[in-house]
């Protein structure tokens, strides 16, 4: 179970904010079909950037892909999955 934070009016020293300390970094990017393509932009900028202090990936549905391509270093490969395939009227009614 958690630990119980005593916080009473005269007391609200338990809800003060703590020194910033460095831990670990996640990078969350969201679902949402088409607009994946965004997050497929930014995480390609990333790649071109060498830029990578995750510690942590977490995604949803076109995040997981967009994640997927940037953990392998495939630049513009989510870019072409979202374009090739969500553009298709297959994708909208099987």
């Amino acid at each position: 179970m958690g630990q119980r934070i005593p916080v009473t009016l005269g007391n609200i020293a338990p809800l003060s904010l703590r020194p910033f300390q460095p831990g670990r970094i996640a990078l969350v990017c969201e679902g949402g079909g088409q607009r994946g393509i965004f997050t497929a932009g930014v995480l390609d900028e990333f790649m071109r950037a060498q830029f990578n202090p995750f510690d942590l990936y977490l995604g949803t549905s076109a995040g997981a892909q967009n994640l997927s391509a940037y953990i392998c270093n495939q630049p513009g490969y989510a870019r072409k999955v979202i374009m090739r395939y969500t553009t298709k009227r297959e994708f909208f009614d099987p």
